[in-house]
């Protein structure tokens, strides 16, 4: 995903800059202990924020548990931009009818009687308000401010008239009650997470060619995710963080860069660790709408709950604001301004990856024990005759010689496990099916991962 270069713009009034900014969702709940460990400390009690619904209450099904996301909030270090922060959520739904010049809804203006908020320091706040709103869709990368002795003044714009965000809001909130009432009671976090995940890309295509959101706000949104069916990978991550909020599921969305663009994907809590998910990697491209209906399986999991260590062979996490200058957060002369996170949590458990989950790991082949774990998983999926078998190279052992000693050159490893399941499915099932010996690949070399597609056929 790539998004529009920040620059600056003058406006009609003296002294007032209107700011094109690169407007990056990130967010997770309250994590009083986390931040601690981050170096940050949560508000007290008496300076707790209130996060006003901007979307109308939802029944939620079963027994699971709305989490706020006030992650960002959490994150500002000053009072300053705690307060900056409140008056967002005070100004969000007072959106103008007319557009301004540039095809804006201006909202309301916010006053703060101080001087104390400097340019980068409003775009760390608009920063940690996108985090925790990611169902605020109608937000334009465009925000303009004056400052004069104690006085700031900020201004926030809409990319739709009130009445449209009103109407667009009816939509977005039945397809968000539509999903939840499909929700299954009495699932784990981790089955939840997964729900969301394959529901997001069974539903949203990938928007091909879209280079800013002044081209398409919608498909940088939730609501392109969601009720448009189409999006960028921003649009992936809001869909992903809200409706994770609504299983009861905290997330923190991630600015980063990915084949030298800009990407934004996940951070989810499973079992009281962290991993990274990719919700829009994790969509299988398939040419055309055509070849995407004929094909079975175009949900991958290679990016489904992974460490840092896993994302940054091909994933470039951005720097948190703390470490960056007023000037690199704004920009000066010719620099660039630069993209950057709330101070984000260490991924490192393996407990909850798909591949320990759901898939095997093989780091020899005369271990008993990972003999027996391969088995074991790959019947599972056997049984229902649906779903592919994912597999995590070690990284004691080379990939691409790995490969061939399980599928290429004697003596066939892969192919010895089949025959052991097929043995156990006649036992079960009597000669109903057996695994076929033609199956489909696919690999993931940076992160040593292959993905099995099996497939089945009558005994013969």
């Amino acid at each position: 995903m790539k998004k529009s270069v920040l620059k600056y713009m003058n406006k009609a009034a003296a002294f007032i800059i209107t700011v094109l900014l690169c407007l990056n969702i990130t967010g997770c709940d309250n994590l009083p202990e986390q931040l601690r460990r981050l170096g940050l400390s949560p508000t007290t009690a008496t300076e707790a924020v209130t996060q006003e619904a901007t979307l109308p209450p939802i029944k939620l099904p079963g027994n699971y548990e709305v989490k706020d996301i006030k992650y960002g909030f959490y994150s500002l270090k000053t009072d300053f931009q705690k307060n900056l922060y409140k008056k967002f959520i005070e100004v969000m739904d007072s959106i103008d009818e007319t557009p301004d010049d540039d095809g804006l809804f201006p909202l309301k203006k916010i006053e703060m009687n101080d001087n104390q908020l400097t340019e980068g320091g409003i775009r760390i706040v608009i920063e940690a308000f996108s985090c925790d709103h990611p169902e605020v869709f109608w937000l334009s990368n465009t925000f303009g401010f004056y400052t004069d002795k104690n006085i700031t003044m900020v201004h926030l714009y809409s990319s739709f008239s009130k009445s449209q965000v009103t109407e667009m809001k009816k939509e977005l909130n039945k397809t968000i009650e539509s999903f939840l009432n499909e929700v299954p009671s009495g699932m784990g976090e981790y089955e939840r997470e997964k729900f969301v995940h394959d529901k997001i890309i069974e539903e949203c295509d990938y928007a091909e060619n879209i280079r800013s959101s002044r081209e398409n706000p919608t498909a940088f949104s939730i609501y392109g995710a969601l009720v448009e069916h189409s999006a960028v990978c921003e649009g992936y991550t809001k869909a992903t963080q809200y409706l994770l909020r609504m299983v009861g599921i905290q997330s923190i969305s991630v600015n980063g860069y990915s084949k030298n663009e800009l990407h934004q994907w996940c951070i989810v809590n499973i079992n009281k660790q962290w991993y990274h998910l990719d919700t829009t990697w994790d969509e299988k491209q398939v040419g055309d709408e055509a070849a995407r209906e004929k094909e079975d399986d175009n949900i991958l999991y290679f990016y489904f709950n992974t460490t840092d260590s896993y994302i940054e062979a091909d994933h470039r996490i951005a720097k948190p604001y703390t470490d960056l200058t007023e000037e690199q957060l704004c920009g000066k002369d010719i620099q660039k301004t630069q993209i950057f996170n709330m101070p984000l949590p260490a991924c490192s458990s393996e407990n909850d990856t798909f591949y320990n989950k759901e898939g095997a790991y093989l780091s020899d082949f005369s271990d008993e024990g990972e003999y027996n774990n391969i088995i074991n998983k790959m019947y599972i999926i056997a049984q229902n005759r649906t779903g592919s078998f994912y597999l995590k190279i070690a990284d004691n052992l080379n990939f691409n010689t790995t490969l061939d000693q399980l599928f290429y050159v004697p003596p066939y490893y892969f192919f010895e496990y089949t025959t052991d399941i097929n043995i156990k499915l006649q036992k079960d099932y009597g000669k109903k099916y057996r695994i076929s010996d033609r199956i489909t690949m696919s690999t993931l070399e940076d992160q040593k991962i292959v993905k099995i597609e099996l497939s089945y056929e009558k005994w013969g």
